[in-house]
């Protein structure tokens, strides 16, 4: 990639201070030279759709999103019904067994279905945030290499 950033210039070159991005690296080309940025993380590797998502990454709001999603298509595909427990397991470090009887019990949703969380026409909104945090005192936190990755969560 040839780039001339805005922060770079022949008299000013670029340092690693300004380098914009840990996982890429960048050429520029001046009059009169040349500068390279290499990655300083060059495993670095995206978050992807099949990856965990961890639990600090969701607010309730977002996580309510999740849950009517899935019961959404859930009910779309006349599938089988999803269990909290099923659910949770889907978040990094809530694998386990224990991890997950731990947090259905904590959020008082044991053996429960998600579509259990429906009241009325809408998702019993005390019962997301209780869950949430359950999940975020259970999960096991994120690698700093996974967590620089996807910052703010996935896409």
């Amino acid at each position: 990639m040839l780039i001339t950033p805005a922060n770079c210039s022949a008299s000013s070159p670029c340092s690693t201070r300004t380098h914009p991005s840990t996982h890429a690296s960048f050429h520029a080309r001046f009059p009169d030279q040349r500068r390279r940025l290499w990655s300083t993380q060059p495993d670095w590797r995206k978050w992807t759709p099949v990856d965990e998502t961890s639990p600090t990454w969701y607010t309730p709001e977002t996580l309510r999103d999740l849950i009517a999603a899935l019961i959404r298509a859930e009910r779309e595909s006349g599938g089988p019904a999803v269990t909290v427990r099923q659910f949770v397991e889907r978040f990094a470090g809530l694998r386990g067994t224990a991890a997950q009887q731990a947090v259905t019990m904590a959020a008082s949703l044991h053996d429960a279905l998600l579509r259990d969380l429906i009241v009325g026409d809408d998702l019993a909104r005390d019962a997301i945030p209780h869950l949430l945090h359950a999940m975020r005192d259970r999960a096991r936190p994120v690698s700093p290499s996974r967590s620089a990755s996807s910052a703010s969560g996935p896409p």
